[in-house]
């Protein structure tokens, strides 16, 4: 063996350590142990069922989920009975490796926080869309779209107006009519399309725009983000590394970054390759004419 891993609660954790160093004191002190080291704090994800030993692939999906949501195994065990499969994680990635699981039983949603960036008509045309599919995606796929913010470019200057969900816990996802009333009735289209006296509790302006859109749009708790650029600015291009290395997908009709300076380009394709496998994608496909991002081809 090269190594010999076991898990303790964590206000015990110390204790073991020391009685471990205490029995193999002489090893120690001779090479024959490198080190006694503690990780901490650790959780333990586990999939129970009495039909896994005669299901096959179970194992497959379930370190499949925590791959694809980034999830690093710090250690992991199956009974002989195979009833039980169990996973060691770090406990700040918990609750997002618990989710993925969920979603690949189908046991719960696939959670896809999204931010979308645009102007005029072709926002607006997109945050319909994606309200309109959304019910769909849960009940056919259990893929739940949370638009979770938006930039509009008739806001606050060049940087834009950015409105965000009022509730990190809500469900509720910002569609053209939440938008309109955190907007002050103006929304995309530059016209009130709802009454400003109707209450808003959703969604809320805040201030910063494309810069500051990530701090409200990742979540540890959630594996899959994509950014939306329905723009064409160049300004915004230039975040589209900074997104890509912090983990968010991109899906851009924005082709001024990859049209730009040569740094630019390089620092796009070396982001579609930070976490190897595991990085995020860079979708920069646009039809023909309409400049719509397409989400695959």
């Amino acid at each position: 063996e090269h190594s010999i891993t076991f898990a303790t609660m964590n206000n015990k954790a110390m204790l073991a350590k020391e009685a471990v160093e205490e029995e193999f004191a002489k090893e120690l002190r001779v090479g024959h142990i490198s080190a006694i080291d503690v990780i901490s704090p650790c959780s333990i994800i586990a999939a129970v069922g009495d039909g896994m030993g005669h299901t096959t692939g179970v194992a497959g999906r379930f370190f499949n989920a925590l791959g694809d949501a980034k999830i690093n195994v710090m250690a992991m065990a199956q009974g002989c009975s195979e009833r039980n499969i169990s996973a060691v994680v770090l406990s700040s990635e918990s609750t997002r490796a618990l989710r993925a699981v969920h979603a690949a039983f189908r046991l719960s949603q696939t959670m896809v926080r999204v931010g979308v960036i645009a102007s005029d008509e072709l926002g607006h045309a997109l945050l319909a869309l994606l309200e309109k599919q959304r019910n769909k995606l849960m009940k056919t796929f259990d893929i739940n779209v949370q638009v979770c913010a938006v930039v509009t470019q008739s806001g606050n200057g060049e940087n834009g107006q950015l409105v965000v969900l009022d509730d990190k816990s809500t469900n509720e996802s910002i569609g053209p009519r939440s938008l309109e009333l955190a907007t002050g009735g103006m929304g995309l289209l530059g016209a009130p399309a709802v009454s400003e006296d109707e209450p808003n509790s959703v969604v809320k302006a805040v201030d910063g725009g494309f810069s500051e859109m990530s701090k409200f749009l990742i979540s540890e708790d959630v594996a899959h983000t994509v950014i939306f650029d329905c723009t064409a600015d160049e300004s915004i291009g230039e975040q589209h590394p900074e997104w890509l290395n912090a983990g968010v997908n991109v899906i851009t009709a924005n082709n001024t970054c990859l049209s730009g300076s040569r740094e630019l380009r390089d620092a796009i394709e070396a982001a579609e390759h930070h976490y190897g496998k595991m990085s995020a994608s860079y979708l920069r496909e646009v039809t023909v004419g309409g400049g719509l991002p397409v989400i695959s081809t």
